[in-house]
């Protein structure tokens, strides 16, 4: 299988962080189908969520803040690179 050229996803950790500036623990476990509120801990730590977990990250993000979550370092410069020879 070939490994993608630009990493994958968003800024899970941040993402989340900047949601809970807006929404409780409690309502973001709710909202992805966490049971306890320490999956949230988790993914503030480091954790990769599910991809059905990541994708309701994205749209409650972009419910909150009409953007696209943010992206990590490595994955803007490998979106600028792979437009750039897209270009």
């Amino acid at each position: 299988m070939n490994k993608p050229g630009v990493p994958v996803g968003f800024n899970y950790s941040l993402a989340i962080l900047q949601i809970l500036k807006v929404r409780t623990y409690d309502q973001v476990a709710a909202y992805l189908g966490y049971e306890s509120v320490g999956s949230i801990s988790g993914l503030i730590d480091g954790s990769l969520p599910s991809h059905p977990v990541g994708e309701a990250i994205f749209v409650l993000y972009r419910e909150i803040y009409g953007a696209k979550p943010p992206m990590s370092g490595p994955q803007a410069l490998g979106t600028l690179q792979l437009n750039a020879c897209h270009a």
